[in-house]
């Protein structure tokens, strides 16, 4: 993403992209922040334990742990 951004930046162009990108960038050129905090614009991650006796080589452990 970060190569995109300064891409972008190069080009004087929009982009959408995530605040975790954004922030990482540092601002490197004369892009500006045009929106957020939009409820449209969440972008939000989440994850899915799998069944340990259909996918024995995942660790269902450390699964368990990060669910709690």
């Amino acid at each position: 993403m970060g190569a995109s951004l300064n891409t972008a930046s190069g080009l004087n162009a929009y982009i959408l992209t995530d605040r975790a990108s954004w922030l990482n960038l540092g601002n490197a050129g004369d892009l500006v922040l045009m929106r957020e905090g939009d409820d449209v614009l969440l972008n939000q991650y989440a994850y899915l334990p799998v069944s340990p006796v259909i996918h024995s080589h995942v660790s269902y452990t450390a699964a368990q742990k990060r669910e709690a």
